[in-house]
């Protein structure tokens, strides 16, 4: 990952400089919405770095959560079992003579949890985005919808498979595809910042049926209370 100072202006014509195909169009399509939206450069870099941040704490949530619950399993453990030496649990902590756990002393590769090495920041932020409502402000987004986030992330993504063209000596002079193998380190960046635009792409479209789902609805259900109207209000027949 790129240094977040070394980050261009989002919103530029940048990419438009580099022959990758896809990622001028994935750049396009978020450029498109992010300046429907009134989104600026300044707006998108200020999220971008809070998105990375906000991962950050929920990788260390995760973690702190999972060696909680060790401890405390262990500690039932050291409660109830009458094996006075069950030194297999007790290698991930250091213990008092009492049985009273101190902290955790195993490696935290170890532990079950989503980290950056198991998990990429399109998922990460999939867990999190809901906490950006929280943390909206002027120098970020305000009434932001969420693919609004996803699309940030995927044009800070596009900046790591740029910066890396630039690194590696690969800028083109023509405007010819760059042909890349799949497990580049630049095919990845922009895979990435592909399924990034993707899961935006996919939260818009499910807010937008929503939107149409609740309109058909109250509709229906004006439509049935005129109905209920006419019936309780029409005359009575006679004979």
């Amino acid at each position: 990952m790129t240094s977040r100072d070394d980050y261009f202006l989002p919103l530029n014509n940048i990419i438009s400089l580099y022959s990758i195909e896809e990622l001028r169009k994935v750049a396009d399509r978020v450029h498109l919405f992010l300046r429907i939206k009134n989104r600026t450069d300044k707006q998108i870099k200020y999220v971008q770095d809070l998105i990375y941040q906000l991962i950050e704490i929920y990788f260390e949530q995760e973690q702190d959560k999972e060696i909680s619950e060790r401890e405390e399993n262990l500690r039932d453990h050291l409660r109830y079992s009458s094996d006075p030496h069950p030194a297999q649990d007790l290698f991930e902590f250091d213990v008092c003579k009492d049985g009273l756990i101190l902290n955790f002393i195993g490696h935290t590769s170890d532990l079950d949890v989503p980290n950056e090495e198991n998990m990429d920041p399109i998922d990460a932020l999939g867990e999190i985005v809901h906490w950006l409502k929280d943390d909206e402000t002027e120098e970020g987004f305000i009434d932001a919808e969420p693919c609004e986030y996803f699309y940030a992330l995927s044009l800070s993504l596009i900046n790591d498979a740029v910066s890396l063209i630039k690194l590696i000596g690969k800028e083109p002079a023509g405007k010819g595809n760059i042909l890349l193998d799949v497990s580049h380190p630049i095919t990845e960046a922009a895979m990435k910042a592909y399924k990034a635009m993707c899961y935006g792409d996919k939260i818009k479209t499910e807010a937008m049926h929503e939107s149409q789902l609740n309109k058909l609805y109250k509709e229906n259900s004006l439509l049935k209370e005129k109905i209920d109207e006419l019936i309780w209000n029409r005359p009575l027949w006679k004979p």
